[in-house]
């Protein structure tokens, strides 16, 4: 909360601090001074009451964040709490406001109500006309001690609001949410308060020829609070006992671990280093837990699953071929998983029935593709029905490989051409980054269908890939 959001607001509170009085020292700054001072502020006041209520309108339904509790629990009685609502409906021109939608009050809008309810009330800050420190031109409404005491008061009702609350536990988690509201507000304005006693500071410093001693001033605002703090607020860190949650005990019973009597510790004659625990190592001594084979245990890991394989390759919907980008699916927008689409099932089955149309090392190295695959490219599946059953048809499936994944395992272009070729359906994958030109080139060939044309340019003297 900055200071400009402080100035725009009447402040208010319900305080039991008494309202400071002027010292005897007044005579010791200039009277034209604090005469020009004076008048300042009474055509300030006059020029800015009406701002000051839209102001607060704006505060009341404004983006400053409130306590998301009501209004009512500041007031004891309904009486008040009805005086509230009507208030903010006549004055706020909040004309829908309810009992339980009525906002939280800030310490300014609060001091403004009770005023308005109770003008003669001891406990209000009407504007004053306290001697101001010659800097300060802020608030031309309450001076910088009025102001700190209202936001002191109204932590101070909220507190004793909590102090004296027997009902549900609701209402004290509601209690509790508006005083730290309360506490927030206060603890942000003291902030701007001490910058501005700063500034006050400086004033001084190359004016030291007239006397601000006895001036309600920022700085005398910052004594105040600090007052208050040794005598009201140091109790406000201490919430009562019905307000604490009970501990949840987390202590666990004593563990203690031991070992097996026929289990052998190592000793300076069997233990060895951690390399030699390596199974390629060879001085590898299997140990008491090794498998007893040497093919080792059974995978379960599911890494060579197809469908584990494929069912976490990212999903890319094309309409035709030329859709993929010359450098990979990497600049189109992914559909999600594979495992989320909802033709899973026919793309593995399509899968595997192209993998039964290749003979021995075209499969090896069809099956390489697919567990090495981190994309998978499928055109737009067409659907028809034969009887109950329902047909999906793939014109077109690519598989897509990361750059540095193929070169681990050794799959070249042409290579992906021979597992392809002869098949309904093409498959492809990695792409190396042919120059712009050829990259025009190719997708040109693409789009008039001329595939077998580019990949005899290619063989002639364009070699893209490896």
């Amino acid at each position: 909360m900055n200071f400009r959001w402080l100035q725009n607001h009447v402040p208010s509170v319900h305080s039991s601090i008494a309202n400071p009085t002027p010292a005897s020292g007044y005579a010791s700054i200039r009277p034209t001074l604090r005469q020009a001072t004076v008048s300042e502020h009474q055509n300030a006041r006059t020029s800015t009451s009406d701002a000051n209520l839209n102001t607060t309108v704006t505060s009341l339904n404004g983006t400053r964040k409130r306590p998301s509790v009501s209004a009512k629990i500041v007031f004891k009685d309904s009486e008040d709490m009805n005086k509230f609502l009507y208030w903010l409906r006549k004055r706020k021109n909040m004309a829908n406001v309810t009992l339980e939608t009525a906002p939280f009050p800030t310490a300014t809008e609060y001091n403004e109500f009770i005023g308005w309810m109770s003008p003669k009330s001891d406990s209000v800050r009407h504007p004053c006309n306290h001697l101001r420190h010659p800097w300060d031109k802020i608030n031309p409404i309450h001076c910088p001690v009025c102001t700190v005491e209202m936001h002191i008061n109204l932590v101070e009702l909220i507190f004793s609001r909590m102090q004296e609350a027997q009902g549900s536990k609701k209402l004290q988690d509601q209690l509790l949410a508006g005083w730290r509201f309360t506490k927030s507000s206060l603890a942000n304005h003291l902030i701007n308060v001490e910058k501005l006693a700063e500034k006050e500071k400086e004033w001084e410093r190359t004016n030291a020829d007239i006397n601000t001693k006895d001036a309600y001033s920022h700085a005398h605002a910052l004594a105040v609070a600090g007052k208050a703090s040794d005598r009201h607020l140091a109790e406000l860190h201490v919430t009562s006992t019905e307000l604490v949650p009970k501990k949840v005990d987390t202590s666990q019973s004593d563990i203690s671990v031991s070992f097996a009597s026929n289990l052998a510790m190592p000793s300076a004659e069997t233990s060895r280093p951690s390399q030699l625990y390596c199974r390629n190592s060879q001085t590898y001594v299997p140990g008491r837990y090794a498998c007893p084979s040497k093919d080792g245990w059974h995978d379960s890991s599911l890494m060579d699953s197809l469908y584990t394989s494929i069912t976490q390759c990212q999903l890319f919907l094309i309409d035709t071929p030329s859709d993929v980008p010359i450098s990979g699916t990497h600049q189109m927008k992914s559909l999600g998983l594979v495992t989320d689409y909802k033709y899973q099932d026919k793309l593995l089955a399509h899968l595997r029935d192209l993998s039964r149309h290749c003979n021995k090392s075209k499969k090896e190295l069809l099956w390489t593709m697919m567990h090495s695959s981190d994309s998978i490219a499928v055109s737009k599946p067409r659907s028809f029905s034969i009887g109950r059953e329902v047909v999906v048809k793939f014109s077109d499936v690519r598989l897509f490989v990361r750059q540095d994944t193929s070169d681990d395992i050794g799959i070249t272009r042409k290579e992906s051409e021979m597992a392809a070729d002869g098949l309904q359906h093409q498959i492809t994958h990695v792409l190396r980054n042919p120059s712009i030109e050829l990259k025009a080139k190719r997708e040109e060939y693409i789009r008039r269908g001329f595939m077998k044309r580019w990949r005899d340019v290619e063989n002639k003297s364009l070699p893209i890939w490896r």
